[in-house]
């Protein structure tokens, strides 16, 4: 997988330098990685309680390829290839007449993700700088993950020990956020500094493997904040 990625990035580079109106460069974006989940409460025929939270902020990163594409002086397409590292996780605890079982689990989830971005753009306001402001959406694709640090989980309530990426649904979706702004250094160059906002819309638990969250219908979709240090050509 890592080999696609980097002929990817490859092909990305060559199909850019090839086509005038694009700009091409590189990114690096860490980031603090959360977890929304719904319900929070729910109680099931038998009575048993449970109760649902995310797991905490979690320090995650991203590595990719950004590719701009001005239609205009100041808008135009954003898109690319991102490798992320993200997810958090949730706390769920159980009771059962009086007795409560607690477990978290901590996702760590590795995505390939291809970004479909509108850019608006200034003009350059000062000295070389311009301000720019992104919104779209972004599908990725899980390449690997671990559970609670593990690469197999024991499901809460079950025997059964199975591989994490059957816990977690192979596709991702999100909205995504950005501002920022660009300094033209030398030559072609570009110097870029922003703050994007993932916010998942889609669930990330496979209750096809999770049993608990089947009977509750748990959703949890993974957020995160970057800050975007990246250099564009």
């Amino acid at each position: 997988m890592k080999r696609i990625f980097l002929l990817s990035i490859s092909a990305l580079f060559l199909s850019a330098k090839a086509e005038q109106g694009f700009s091409i460069g590189l990114k690096f974006s860490p980031s603090m990685s959360f977890s929304r989940v719904s319900p929070s409460n729910f109680v099931d025929a038998n009575g048993t309680s449970y109760v649902y939270s995310g797991d905490g902020i979690k320090g995650r990163f991203g590595v990719g390829v950004i590719m701009d594409y001005m239609i205009g002086d100041n808008y135009g397409i954003s898109t690319g290839l991102n490798f992320l590292l993200n997810g958090s996780g949730y706390q769920i605890s159980k009771t059962t007449a009086g007795a409560t079982q607690s477990e978290a689990n901590s996702y760590s989830i590795q995505y390939v993700q291809i970004p479909f971005l509108l850019k608006l753009q200034t003009s350059e306001v000062v000295d070389n700088f311009s301000f720019y402001a992104k919104m779209g959406a972004g599908l990725d694709y899980m390449v690997g993950a671990r559970v609670r640090g593990e690469k197999k989980v024991q499901l809460l309530g079950s025997q059964e020990v199975i591989e994490t990426t059957e816990y977690i649904n192979n596709f991702h979706s999100s909205l995504i956020f950005s501002l920022g702004t660009e300094y033209k250094w030398k030559g072609d160059m570009i110097l870029l500094l922003g703050v994007t906002y993932s916010r998942g819309i889609t669930d990330v638990d496979n209750q096809n493997k999770n049993i608990e969250s089947k009977k509750s219908n748990f959703d949890m979709s993974n957020d995160f904040i970057s800050l975007d240090l990246g250099v564009k050509f």
